[in-house]
């Protein structure tokens, strides 16, 4: 699934581009059943009240491979829209993903195709039964600029697994020396087989300038192969 949100520094955290196929809230990077099998919708609101919202469709085309289609408004105006490729395999007892996404600013009435923002990574979990640690790194390349965000998180499964509590630290360095703190907590619910709904509160401490920000962000995941089972 794919989670990116918050404006501003959060915005740049969360967000330095559109995210993975399972990034906009905690959560791990999964890979998209066969078929048309996901839609995401993540609304954030940020200290300050700046505001975005991103919109994810995925089709699982098998063989552990996923293809997918990104939207971001964040609400001042500009919009990118995003294309998404992303593999999974199984390295002994781990999950393997590794994702590459291609993205373009949609904001003026022509897009110009040369100029394409993008990212790409990888993340690698292990299950524990009691409990999902993983890993993420990702880079991006946006206007010649470049960013590296490593991220580290682990998965509680709750009630069966009907609820996971997700806890991730990251940091990023948007300006040059600076490595902001980026904490973030969501316990997503499945509500069913087809709908997941994921909460999540990110706190930010950017050290280079001594300030706190927070950001709220809501996210719904919905599987339309598995609606009419629900």
């Amino acid at each position: 699934m794919v989670r990116l949100t918050v404006v501003g520094l959060v915005t740049v955290l969360a967000l330095a581009v559109v995210s993975p196929p399972g990034v906009g809230a905690a959560d791990l990077v999964e890979p998209w059943d066969p078929g048309f099998t996901d839609i995401e919708l993540y609304g954030t609101a940020a200290e300050g009240g700046s505001s975005q919202w991103v919109t994810v469709a995925g089709f699982g085309a098998g063989h552990g491979l996923s293809l997918g289609l990104s939207f971001v408004d964040e609400g001042s105006g500009s919009r990118s829209a995003g294309a998404i490729v992303m593999l999974t395999r199984r390295v002994r007892d781990s999950d393997l993903d590794i994702w590459l996404e291609a993205g373009w600013d949609v904001s003026a009435r022509e897009v110009e195709l040369g100029s394409v923002s993008w990212a790409g990574g990888g993340e690698l979990s292990t299950d524990r039964g009691a409990w999902v640690p993983y890993a993420r790194m990702t880079c991006s390349v946006d206007g010649g600029t470049a960013r590296v965000h490593p991220l580290l998180g682990g998965m509680m499964p709750f009630f069966g697994g009907r609820l996971e509590l997700h806890v991730e630290l990251s940091t990023e360095e948007p300006d040059a020396g600076a490595w902001p703190i980026h904490l973030a907590v969501g316990p997503n619910v499945h509500l069913s087989a087809a709908v997941e709904l994921l909460p999540e509160l990110s706190l930010v401490h950017d050290r280079a300038r001594g300030e706190n920000s927070w950001a709220l962000t809501l996210g719904v995941i919905v599987d339309p192969s598995r609606l009419h089972r629900s």
